[in-house]
């Protein structure tokens, strides 16, 4: 999908209705400045509406709101209705029928994490969060807030989340409704299709719950940020404003899936497919023509080579031998009667000297038994050298470069953290495995082991959710695990949960490890559940024998 800033500034300055007009009429330079717009806000609005248990549905239902914005293009949104509320609102029903459908009935217990809440009495306390300085509406640099606000709403984000999945479907979807653009309560409600009484008691109930369960974060928070009504609370949009999740993005694969749809839907092509199928066809290729000489030269080559005679090797004695001394033709013909026998035949060296050209031309021919003799004949090896006059007269090695020394007073580079160990610069787990598991094997270090299906964990996912939720940490887990639970899914593990002492350890993926101390009643309670899980079923106790009646 083409960048917004390769757009002119004409459309994208051009309102959201009109924009989509223009789409409908076969432009996708519109479509591509309206996704741009919308993106962020759409997609952090189906995911935290989804909650943790349903994270691996975010991607379809995302992608269902953007085909259905396509298909309705020549009459979306409908008369007298926002682009922007029309669009939530089909985000906001196909959300809620995939959590209808799921049968999503089990919200998470998030106790409030201890470390959070010290950690914002500690900013309290030292008066970091007053109104000088919270970044609010008070008088401090809210553009430059310092590293003890960031960790503090921080913390305050990853703490709301939790709290939101607590809520029920409706109340939690009326939050985020308002959060999002500050969409009044008659436009949602006309929206949605429900009456505006019944949308502020909606949000008003899920506002307590939330101000509840964030109590110790409240606390901590200076005056001017309290809430000024029932139905919107500056601390509560400042923390969800600094969760984890938001700048939360789609996979660049889905865009480009959504950007392909989109522009098929009115028959224009990607410019960047485009663009490569123009690189591919302006490659230069070689003529019919030429390729069929090029095969018929290595044909003919190959033919005129294998007609040629193969050349037969002979020794060098014979070759040096025929230069040296070529027979006449005469010789070849006369031959002596009867060689003398005792007068041994003298057999010429290899590297006999050539015949004088003085030398008459009847000389005597040499007999056949000679020349076999002269070609078998031993050759003579130089002498053996020993290994002091071989590494004499081997040439001297060069010699090898010296290397000074390093300096003690040069710095010494950083090393890098391995990729496996979690720092304060590593984006937090996702804890997707918390909603796609299907199995579970719970060990106990001593022995005892037992595997459960999803159906027959009851209530023990939601507390094994909410002392997950705690490890966001960096820092090592400070004891030797005593349990141990993997979630599974089609027989491959996804993630593992340890607990030891007061501490919890996460491992999902590939991604580093990461530790949290969830609260004394929620770790309890696990620990209670994990136990039970793996006590047998108690034998039936046969009941006592009833005592005799006493004589009066």
């Amino acid at each position: 999908m083409p960048s917004p800033a390769a757009i002119p500034d004409l459309i994208d300055d051009t309102p959201d209705d009109q924009l989509m007009l223009v789409y409908a009429g076969d432009d996708v330079r519109a479509f591509d400045v309206l996704y741009a717009r919308h993106e962020g806000a759409l997609y952090r609005f189906v995911r935290r509406l989804l909650g943790m248990r349903l994270a691996a549905e975010v991607d379809d239902v995302f992608q269902q709101t953007w085909m259905r914005i396509v298909s309705a293009r020549d009459s979306f949104p409908p008369p007298g209705t926002d682009w922007r509320i029309a669009a939530f609102t089909i985000a906001h029903n196909l959300a809620l029928d995939r959590l209808k459908s799921s049968g999503r009935a089990v919200a998470f217990y998030a106790h409030d994490e201890e470390g959070d809440g010290l950690e914002a009495a500690q900013l309290f306390s030292r008066g970091l969060l007053r109104d000088g300085d919270s970044g609010g509406d008070g008088d401090g640099d809210a553009a430059h807030p310092s590293a003890d606000e960031l960790a503090f709403w921080g913390a305050a984000g990853r703490r709301l989340l939790a709290c939101l999945d607590e809520l029920p479907d409706d109340q939690r979807a009326a939050f985020l409704w308002q959060y999002e653009d500050n969409f009044t309560v008659e436009a949602i409600a006309s929206a949605l299709e429900v009456d505006a009484d019944t949308l502020r008691s909606r949000s008003r109930h899920g506002l307590n719950k939330l101000r509840d369960c964030m109590e110790r974060y409240i606390q901590a928070l200076p005056p001017s940020l309290e809430a000024d009504d029932d139905l919107q609370d500056k601390c509560l949009n400042r923390a969800l404003a600094h969760a984890p999740d938001q700048r939360a993005v789609p996979d660049w694969r889905l865009r480009k899936s959504i950007s392909r749809k989109a522009h098929d839907a009115v028959g224009a092509t990607d410019p960047v497919t485009d663009a490569a199928d123009l690189e591919r066809a302006a490659r230069p290729r070689l003529p019919w023509k030429a390729a069929l000489a090029t095969v018929l030269v290595v044909v003919l080559a190959g033919v005129f080579w294998m007609r040629q005679p193969p050349s037969v090797p002979k020794l060098d004695v014979e070759v040096a031998k025929n230069e040296a001394s070529p027979a006449p033709a005469s010789a070849l013909v006369t031959a002596p009667a009867q060689p003398k026998a005792a007068e041994p035949v003298p057999i010429p060296p290899p590297s006999a000297p050539a015949a004088s050209p003085t030398e008459p031309p009847h000389a005597e021919p040499t007999p056949p038994d000679a020349d076999i003799a002269a070609r078998f004949a031993p050759v003579e090896l130089p002498p053996a050298r020993t290994r002091k006059e071989l590494e004499e007269a081997a040439p001297a090695r060069p010699a090898a470069p010296v290397v000074a020394p390093p300096d003690a007073t040069a710095p010494v580079p950083a090393r890098k953290a391995a990729p496996n160990v979690r720092t304060d610069e590593t984006e937090p787990p996702t804890f997707e495995a918390l909603a796609t598991w299907n199995h579970l094997t719970i060990y106990r270090r001593g022995g005892g082991s037992r595997g459960l299906s999803r159906a027959e964990a009851r209530e023990l996912p939601a507390l094994l959710g909410s002392a997950t939720l705690s490890a966001v940490g960096p820092r090592p887990l400070g004891g030797t695990p005593e349990w141990r639970v993997t979630f599974e899914r089609g027989g491959e593990v996804l993630a593992v949960l340890e607990i030891a002492g007061s501490q919890v350890r996460w491992r999902e993926g590939r991604t580093p490890p990461a530790t949290g101390v969830p609260s004394a009643p929620a770790l309890g309670a696990l620990r209670e559940a994990l136990q039970q899980t793996l006590q047998p079923p108690d034998a039936a106790v046969a009941p006592e024998p009833a005592e005799p009646p006493r004589s009066p």
